[in-house]
């Protein structure tokens, strides 16, 4: 007896559950029948190799033909299999040619039906209704299929969700990306304007002389076990920073009262600005609240200087995540460097990640300096450079 390429399309039994099918069948005799069309098994591959093994002469039950052959296949196998909804989309996807090729075929007969007029998007809609999920979950299957086939494998056996997978996917290729960045940034030289370091600001700091720096602008962690880097920041803008000149950081919401006292001791409060969050809110699950901008505070060194009119709430993009896991969005950082120095002034970010500020205060004419913990998220940001450059 041959199978029907249908059978193919669900998942095979483990090693074990097949065992235990057999003990079942021994046990009980086949309960249920063996579905064949035209000499071949359309359903029931496992029952038949079990009976097989054990000697056990095997039913089986002709269907008549009527309707979809795919259709009859897939509402048998769902309703004995417990699939996930992203197993479901995995064979699904695996079962859209079957859909087509039935669909030319009933066509060529010239039978016009909703099978007959199906296209491939038509057929992804049939697929979806049979299988009860939507034809987006599909074309996801189908994209990490061609994108990742490792993952998708695991997806189809039932080890992760395609939501999991999707997540695993975009790691791997920031972690790609983040590599290729990193090796193009490895010991280049910088133009002189810009300065990117490794290691930790506080010492770094402690190099640049004292009343020269024309604007601070960074994004420090939200913890609340980072709060002591907010005294540190504190400190060494008070002796950096020129007279009037302004200390820009972005802040989370949770600790902004206590960050707000902390640098008040070293500096004068200025504004409270923001930024919104254009590419959607974030959810903060401890207070039920959808976030829809991040603050941006701003401090001057004593009676704040000169500069352009800015905008209190301005609305961002999203930032590189492919670089960093943090990262802003360079168009504002671009926006405040512009209105608050002049080309040729000096900025400074102190934990500059993979360098979304210092890099764009170079892009406007601005001497820079970027300063992170991280050695890798220094190439990072030397590799960006590079890519300018080209």
């Amino acid at each position: 007896m041959e199978f029907h390429e249908l059978t193919e399309i669900f998942p095979m039994m483990s090693a074990e559950e097949f065992e235990a099918l057999k003990a079942d069948i021994a046990a009980n005799g086949l309960l249920e029948a063996i579905w064949t069309y035209r000499g071949k098994i359309i359903d029931g591959r496992n029952r038949f190799n079990a009976c097989r093994d054990i000697g056990i002469e095997p039913k089986f039950r002709e269907w008549k033909g009527n309707g979809s052959l795919v259709s009859f296949v897939v509402s048998l196998n769902l309703r004995r299999r417990h699939l996930t909804a992203s197993q479901q989309a995995c064979v699904a996807e695996e079962a859209l040619p079957h859909y087509e090729a039935e669909a030319s075929k009933r066509q060529l007969e010239g039978k016009i039906d909703l099978v007959s007029n199906l296209t491939q998007g038509r057929s992804a809609d049939l697929a979806a209704r049979d299988f009860g999920i939507s034809g987006g979950y599909i074309r996801e299957a189908r994209k990490l299929k061609k994108d990742a086939p490792d993952v998708h494998a695991r997806v189809r056996s039932g080890e992760i969700s395609i939501p999991e997978a999707k997540r695993e996917v975009k790691k791997r290729e920031r972690e790609i990306y983040r590599k290729a960045r990193a090796d193009a940034g490895r010991g280049i030289e910088l133009p002189p304007t810009l300065d990117l370091r490794s290691g930790d600001f506080r010492e770094i700091l402690k190099t640049v002389p004292d009343n020269t720096a024309d604007l601070i602008f960074t994004d420090p962690p939200y913890g609340e076990e980072y709060l002591g880097l907010w005294h540190q920041l504190g400190v060494a803008a008070a002796r950096i920073l020129k007279p009037g000149a302004l200390f820009l950081a972005y802040s989370g919401h949770e600790f902004l009262p206590r960050v707000l006292i902390i640098l008040s001791e070293y500096l004068d409060y200025s504004w409270l600005a923001g930024v919104y969050h254009t590419g959607g809110h974030l959810q903060i699950w401890k207070h039920k609240v959808w976030a829809q901008w991040k603050p941006v505070l701003v401090f001057s060194k004593g009676k704040e200087r000169e500069h352009d009119w800015y905008l209190d709430m301005y609305h961002g993009e999203k930032g590189d995540k492919t670089a960093h896991d943090w990262a802003q969005g360079e168009a504002e950082a671009a926006y405040y460097i512009e209105r608050l120095t002049d080309e040729g002034d000096f900025v400074i970010d102190p934990m500059c990640g993979s360098g979304t500020i210092p890099r764009a205060a170079f892009k406007l004419g601005r001497r820079a300096l970027g300063i992170d913990l991280e050695l890798t998220n220094i190439e990072i940001a030397k590799g960006s450079v590079v890519c300018l450059s080209r």
